[in-house]
């Protein structure tokens, strides 16, 4: 029997305004009388694919996690199961300690490759994508004049994020609806 919990989707409607928006630039290009023009298809043919990947990451439609008898399912457009014998630590963060948690991961990456640790950086890039890869957020990086900065997760949510750390040094950052019951779920196996 597995048990269901959704994603937490953003509570700023941002991703919901660019679909909205895009949308309305399709059906602006579906006005154009096209004709001979192959430019114009290749433009509608962006949009189109612009509006379908800003509508799906707003909806969260990949994004899920369940727990059945086996272990933790994160799914994002394919399922990884975590096995309760290889979870370590699973416990709920606060906007502020993910934030930091984030930027943590990535200036492990920026002095691996600061000192040229080519390997190092890589190591690292892989951590960042496979600790945010089931978040339901897209997590923004924004160039400043100090370099990389993770955009503040409070303007991104409210609530808690669920961190899980495996017995394999696998760190991975998830976001559902209901963090405190997931991690009551998944406590139950680890007694």
């Amino acid at each position: 029997m597995k048990i269901q919990f959704k994603p937490r989707t953003s509570h700023k409607n941002v991703w919901m305004f660019y679909a909205v928006l895009t949308f309305f630039l399709v059906i602006f290009i579906f006005l154009l009388p096209v004709g001979k023009e192959p430019m114009l298809w290749a433009v509608f043919g962006f949009l189109f694919l612009l509006f379908a990947i800003v509508f799906i990451q707003a909806a969260a439609l990949p994004f899920g996690y369940a727990v059945s008898s086996e272990g933790l399912v994160l799914k994002h457009f394919s399922s990884k199961l975590i096995p309760f014998e290889d979870i370590q630590v699973i416990r709920a963060i606060d906007a502020e300690k993910t934030s930091r948690l984030l930027e943590t991961v990535r200036k492990k990456e920026a002095t691996a490759t600061n000192d040229l640790d080519f390997l190092g950086a890589m190591k690292s890039m892989v951590t960042y994508g496979k600790m945010v890869q089931y978040c339901s957020f897209q997590i923004v990086n924004q160039d400043s004049k100090v370099g990389r900065k993770i955009t503040d997760v409070k303007a991104i949510t409210q609530g808690d994020f669920v961190v899980v750390i495996t017995s394999k040094d696998e760190l991975f950052l998830i976001s559902p609806e209901d963090p405190d019951g997931l991690i009551e779920e998944v406590e139950k196996y680890l007694k």
